[in-house]
């Protein structure tokens, strides 16, 4: 077995990004040293508090949020643990549109740990969802918080858990802050849920080597284990901007074994920018963590022009002189979801799509030679 050691969710790709707050400063009232520690809010918000001179606050619920289809309906261990409460943010007007609220740790002494880590569950549910993030402190927030987690995005009505290694900060006193920031419109309620901190866990791989080039014109993964334990699939997730992610394969592990095994996964919608990858590997009782971050730019040589971005209703899809007829255009949601397909049977083509609300879409153009994927923007 491996060490939780981070090559894990290397969110050492934002270990330098910086965020003050200024007016956002807490003082601790307790010093928290004995671990393991966790905090499932039973008995209110224990070592947790809302910060003053942030737009609104968290919340402590149970058994669902007052709105229908956004937020969670139980909390993590309602079934299992009898355990029933939660903390959310919850859209209530336009007022809230993109506000932010903050809750805030105590201090943590983490001297007490080898291998500290930090782990919570989170919610995400809603058509119109915010973000949520979590940062670090070890100077009370007086420089600046460091962003250890940040996810966007409705992701479904589960709960997710997350690890974070905190080695880079071993034996300082740190704070934790979990941002939540409220969506555009109604349906953007987030939660977070059983905040364990203490000694990273056991997980079963260890990762002897992880790339990404472009083959071919395509982004390909390449990585080998020299071990594993229960190990159950690899899910190959992408990102634009290299903070929030999407799943878009996955690739079955090979359970047990103690001998050099390898993998290899190819995007076969990859996009002309700078794409992020990470390897998200999940055994067979459902833990998880992450590895990577890495880089690939893919420049595919049959080109198409697509404009106005940002559009209204419609948009012009030009073709490259090259292209082989029938050519196909269908056009997916940031959750890939299709929502638009059309034959093309001339160079340059309109397509209005009045009915799809505003976001970010990526429009996918195929033919016999000729594979294309770019990002557009619908604005009213």
């Amino acid at each position: 077995m491996k060490r939780l050691d981070f090559l894990t969710y290397t969110i050492t790709l934002l270990i330098f990004t910086l965020l003050p707050f200024k007016g956002l400063t807490q003082t601790c009232t307790a010093v928290i040293n004995t671990y393991p520690y966790n905090e499932t809010f039973e008995s209110g918000l224990g070592n947790w508090s809302n910060v003053s001179g942030d737009d609104f606050n968290w919340t402590r619920d149970r058994w669902g949020t007052p709105s229908t289809l956004t937020g969670p309906s139980s909390s993590v261990g309602s079934a299992a643990n009898n355990t029933d409460y939660y903390m959310y943010i919850e859209w209530e007007d336009i007022q809230t549109a993109n506000k932010l609220a903050y809750i805030e740790s105590d201090c943590f002494d983490l001297s007490p740990l080898t291998n500290p880590s930090i782990s919570f569950y989170y919610q995400m549910y809603g058509e119109h969802m915010g973000r949520i993030r979590l940062l670090i402190s070890n100077d009370m927030g007086i420089t600046s918080w460091i962003i250890l987690f940040n996810e966007r995005y409705d992701q479904g009505t589960n709960w997710h858990s997350v690890t974070v290694d905190l080695s880079t900060y071993a034996g300082d006193n740190v704070q934790f802050r979990f941002q939540g920031k409220m969506g555009t419109e109604f349906r953007s309620d987030a939660a977070i849920d059983e905040i364990f901190v203490g000694e990273a866990s056991i997980l079963p791989i260890e990762l002897s080597s992880f790339d990404a080039d472009c083959i071919n014109e395509m982004p390909t993964l390449n990585w080998t284990t020299s071990s594993e334990i229960n190990n159950d699939y690899f899910t190959i997730e992408r990102s634009e901007d290299g903070v929030s992610f999407e799943a878009v394969g996955t690739i079955n592990g090979n359970g047990n074994s103690s001998t050099l095994k390898n993998y290899s996964w190819t995007d076969d919608n990859p996009t002309n920018e700078t794409t992020y990858y990470r390897l998200k590997q999940t055994d067979f009782n459902g833990a998880f963590e992450y590895h990577g971050i890495r880089p690939v730019v893919c420049e595919t040589s049959d080109e198409i022009s697509i404009y106005p971005s940002p559009f209204k209703n419609s948009f012009t899809i030009k073709l490259s002189n090259n292209t082989i007829y029938p050519a196909r255009i269908e056009v997916m949601d940031y959750l890939g979801r299709k929502v638009y397909s059309q034959a093309l049977e001339t160079p340059t083509t309109n397509i209005a799509l009045d009915d799809l609300p505003n976001g970010t879409y990526f429009v996918k153009v195929t033919s016999d030679n000729t594979q294309v994927v770019k990002r557009i923007v619908k604005m009213k």
